[in-house]
């Protein structure tokens, strides 16, 4: 379980600390190299989930930078849900115009859904670092996972010490790396510095994976059930960890 974060810097003071640099380190690759082991490491506890009202213009939302995921979207109070076409009017409107034997689709001569059953859900999809929707404008209330950064943009790291000492042995042997290519620096060193960063890796990912006793429980509750709860989407999955009770005549 992962519980508070901190800045990035802490990692750079401590390759200055612990691998004992004298010469002034370039900051940039420092931080873009955390990242990366962040990304590496890539263990869901590490990021934050955020909820915010997205406003769609034009039939779209840029999505933010430090987006790693979609959870769920609420438009209306309901669940929005994912276009399932691959091309289509309406539901997967953009910039583009499709045509049929010379005629701009329509829902007269494409039509999506049969005249038994007509569906006037709204729909979204991912094109191009935007989230385009089947309406030009709304709001949207969005829970999605994102890297956690500071006031400045930099990603903030776990504060734990297993996830430190995986970004600072990452550093360490990208630093290795290129002295070992430009011939500065043995294979030995280099490949030592490798299996530190191969060890550290794979136990910051294990540590921040543990669940502690609640999120245990809620496991629990969502695996040992009679009746699959199959309608959990259209509540936003709150009520997942709700353990069954058995009703007796």
């Amino acid at each position: 379980m992962i519980y508070n974060y901190t800045n990035v810097r802490e990692v750079i003071e401590g390759l200055y600390r612990d691998y004992g640099h004298q010469e002034e380190l370039d900051l940039w690759d420092m931080i873009e190299w955390c990242g990366e082991a962040l990304d590496l490491i890539g263990a869901h506890q590490q990021y934050v989930t955020m909820v915010e009202d997205w406003q769609v213009c034009n039939y779209r939302y840029a999505l933010p930078c430090n987006l790693i995921s979609l959870n769920q979207i609420s438009y209306n109070g309901f669940p929005l849900k994912y276009a399932a076409g691959v091309f289509g009017p309406a539901s997967n409107a953009d910039d583009s115009t499709y045509v049929i034997d010379g005629e701009e689709v329509s829902s007269d001569n494409f039509p999506r859904y049969n005249a038994e059953q007509v569906n006037m859900d709204h729909r979204y999809y991912i094109n191009a670092a935007y989230l385009v929707t089947s309406f030009e404008e709304g709001c949207l209330m969005v829970s999605y996972t994102a890297t956690k950064v500071d006031e400045d943009g930099f990603p903030m790291i776990p504060d734990d010490i297993l996830f430190k000492k995986a970004l600072k042995s990452y550093c360490q042997m990208m630093l290795d790396r290129k002295d070992w290519r430009r011939q500065r620096l043995s294979e030995a060193v280099y490949r030592d510095s490798q299996r530190d960063w191969e060890w550290y890796v794979r136990s910051a990912r294990g540590k921040a994976q543990m669940p502690n006793i609640d999120k245990m429980e809620s496991i629990k509750n969502q695996w040992v059930r009679l009746k699959p709860n199959q309608n959990s989407y259209n509540t936003f999955f709150s009520d997942m960890n709700t353990p069954e009770r058995k009703k007796l005549k």
